[in-house]
């Protein structure tokens, strides 16, 4: 385990998409955009907010409502969409690229109905969008959707996305799309993330009791296989996500513990470790590309500070089993 860094704050850790690179994307103090190896160096790139990787040699981020983008090595900083982008004079926000960089899903806020013919009479007058924006082409088109609450990903062929959205009831419904907002399927629970294969998404129930992992390929409800975290570790509201080690294990952290669990209905959760994270309404956690190591904000004297931990360093270890009278029922 390597702490590399302490501040009030960090946020929004990633890796570099760019597997055995090992250079982490953060958020410190809530404007400084950090890129840091895991070696050491590190460098303020930017000030902004919701940074992301553009590719394996850029960064993406918002600053005063707008997407700009920036080099890994601070240089070349460019404004990529403006307020009037989609809808005129609208925020833009939560940028999201693909692997590749070729594409961007990124937020639209406060679109009037006057503005569009999408946001219905019977809604609110003001509304999110998602759109798709080309950083290359400056190509920028908004998506008839107006679901938007949470956080998403993509699928490796940068033609579909899944995002969560909380609805009227409290809950989160988890939405599939095609980038034209063609919608492919609707289902239940928070933070969506791709299995290796392409296959499978894993999510985190509305309850935070479970972990689903939905074959997006087959759909329908039969599509979806619920592993269940212990009763001593299960319903208490995190924010970090389900990340996959390969395309039957998973690693979640829940109470404090990080729990394996496998997509074997055979195999049991095992204890792994107990870690100190912090509890952010956004994920503090992250997982290399080549699924070799952990990056999370940890908590020390008050302070924030990123830690970084070989996976195999955690698999090697394992908690005992809770006694009966310890468990809640």
């Amino acid at each position: 385990m390597t702490s590399l860094t302490t501040a009030k704050t960090i946020t929004h850790i990633s890796w570099s998409p760019e597997s055995g690179d090992n250079t982490i994307l953060y958020l410190e103090d809530r404007e400084n955009i950090i890129v840091q190896s895991v070696k050491g160096s590190k460098k303020t790139v930017a000030q902004g907010f919701d940074p992301v990787w553009l590719g394996n040699k850029n960064i993406a981020f918002v600053k005063d409502h707008e997407i700009w983008a920036v080099g890994s090595d601070g240089n070349n900083a460019r404004k990529l969409f403006d307020k009037n982008a989609g809808f005129a004079n609208t925020g833009k926000g939560a940028p999201l690229a693909t692997k590749d960089g070729k594409k961007l899903l990124v937020t639209i806020r406060d679109v009037q109905r006057t503005q569009s013919n999408w946001v219905p009479d019977a809604a609110y007058p003001v509304r999110h969008f998602y759109a798709i924006g080309n950083p290359d082409s400056k190509e920028f088109t908004p998506i008839n959707s107006w679901a938007y609450g949470g956080k998403a990903m993509w699928f490796n062929d940068g033609e579909r996305f899944a995002h969560h959205e909380f609805d009227a009831t409290g809950g989160a419904q988890l939405h599939i799309n095609k980038i034209d907002g063609e919608e492919i399927g609707t289902y239940r629970g928070y933070l969506p993330k791709l299995s290796p294969d392409g296959k499978r998404i894993a999510c985190v129930t509305h309850a935070f009791d479970a972990v689903q992992v939905i074959d997006v390929e087959k759909g329908g409800e039969d599509a979806v296989q619920r592993i269940e975290l212990p009763k001593d570790l299960a319903g208490g509201r995190f924010n970090n996500p389900v990340v996959w080690l390969d395309d039957e294990r998973l690693l979640i952290e829940a109470k404090g513990v990080i729990l394996e669990l496998f997509t074997d209905k055979k195999k049991s959760a095992v204890r792994r470790v107990k870690i100190e994270v912090a509890r952010r309404g956004i994920p503090t956690m992250a997982i290399s590309a080549d699924c070799k190591q952990v990056a999370y904000e940890g908590k020390k004297d008050g302070q924030s500070e990123v830690i970084v931990v070989d996976v195999a360093d955690w698999l090697g270890k394992t908690l005992p089993e809770p006694k009966a009278e310890e468990v809640e029922e």
